[in-house]
């Protein structure tokens, strides 16, 4: 990787002023930070170019969090930068390592927990706050219906809280942001690249997760970063649940069989799915039992028979995943009578010879 440089870019003179204002943008975080700094990613573009004091930043790269903040919020966002610097040292932070995102542009990755992917790490995160109570399938679907992280996080705190909650919120939190970044090359690589800066969070109303009021927070979300950092440092990637394959973006498309939560038309879809496999097992159980009346007028014809059924029919699989009893199994006990579940070659009266459905 080469070294970090800088570039420098000059504001425009405004009206009856003269002279020039420095903008440093620097590609990567200076080896010695000299102030706290914030990554102004080309998505930011717009909003910056729609924010006075943000306009003339030459994009992409770690800018000035003191000139991010003072463009904000004026003095009081200046001064609030300081007075956090003075609890943690000279910090970094980026847009893309929060999970909900108000001024700053950033689309959430999915990602995928325990085989079942979500629309994000606040979308799991806020998810699992009522998870094992009885108003969970509503939220659920509630969050399904959420087009932003924002929205998640409001309808997150709308339901029913487990009572373990206070116990099990940071590792949670954990899970789901290991879950974003080992599952995303490229916010993986943002997260490196801040070498051991470290990383804060700015949020005055949340005295836990952010800095708080007066920047002498728990800043509990960029110490799980760090954490989190460290781990990505010191180990390879644990080999993920289903095979990913990065586009060019640096996104990862998973191929997952089961996608639950995604919106409402699905989760409708997949109920729907799983009744028709209920009913059509019905069908087929019923008329397993329809054939044992004439078991002696088709024994001779019965293994043709029952090779064409079970290819028809093999391995179905009812929503949960789990493997139903195969219909080729269903007819071998109702035409021998015997009651094994073999396939007829465990010396079963008819002799058949179903290994392949052994």
């Amino acid at each position: 990787m080469p070294p970090p440089t800088k570039s420098r870019r000059r504001d425009p003179p405004s009206t009856g002023t003269a002279g020039t204002v420095e903008r440093k943008v620097w590609a990567q975080v200076p080896t010695v930070l000299q102030e706290p700094m914030f990554y102004m990613s080309r998505a930011q573009a717009e909003f910056c170019r729609r924010t006075p004091g943000l306009h003339t930043i030459a994009f992409w790269g770690w800018v000035s969090q003191t000139q991010v903040s003072r463009a904000l919020f004026g003095a009081r966002g200046e001064s609030y930068v300081r007075t956090t610097a003075t609890h943690t040292g000279n910090f970094v932070w980026a847009t893309e390592f929060a999970n909900v995102h108000t001024s700053f542009a950033f689309d959430e990755p999915s990602i995928v927990v325990g085989s079942v992917r979500y629309n994000g790490s606040e979308h799991y995160f806020q998810l699992m706050k009522s998870l094992g109570t009885p108003s969970h399938s509503e939220a659920k679907l509630a969050m399904a219906r959420a087009t932003n992280p924002h929205e998640v996080w409001g309808v997150g705190r709308a339901f029913e809280l487990r009572s373990d909650w206070e116990e099990v919120k940071v590792d949670i939190m954990r899970v789901a942001v290991r879950a974003k970044f080992s599952q995303n090359a490229s916010l993986r690589a943002l997260l490196l690249s801040t070498g051991d800066c470290p990383l804060v969070q700015l949020k005055l109303d949340d005295e836990f997760w952010g800095a708080g009021r007066d920047g002498s927070g728990c800043n509990m979300l960029g110490r799980v970063l760090m954490d989190l950092r460290q781990e990505l440092r010191d180990s390879p990637l644990p080999r993920l649940e289903s095979e990913a394959v990065e586009n060019g973006d640096g996104e990862l498309r998973l191929n997952m069989a089961e996608t639950v939560c995604m919106n409402v038309t699905e989760l409708q879809q997949m109920e729907k799915n799983k009744l028709q496999e209920e009913q059509k097992l019905a069908r087929k159980r019923a008329q397993g039992k329809a054939g044992a009346t004439t078991a002696g007028a088709t024994a001779a014809k019965a293994p043709n028979d029952l090779h064409v059924l079970a290819e028809q029919t093999a391995q179905q699989k009812n929503g949960d995943g789990e493997l139903r009893l195969n219909m080729a199994e269903t007819v071998c006990m109702n035409v021998t009578g015997c009651g094994m579940v073999c396939g007829g070659s465990r010396g079963c009266q008819a002799k058949w010879q179903c290994s392949e459905y052994m």
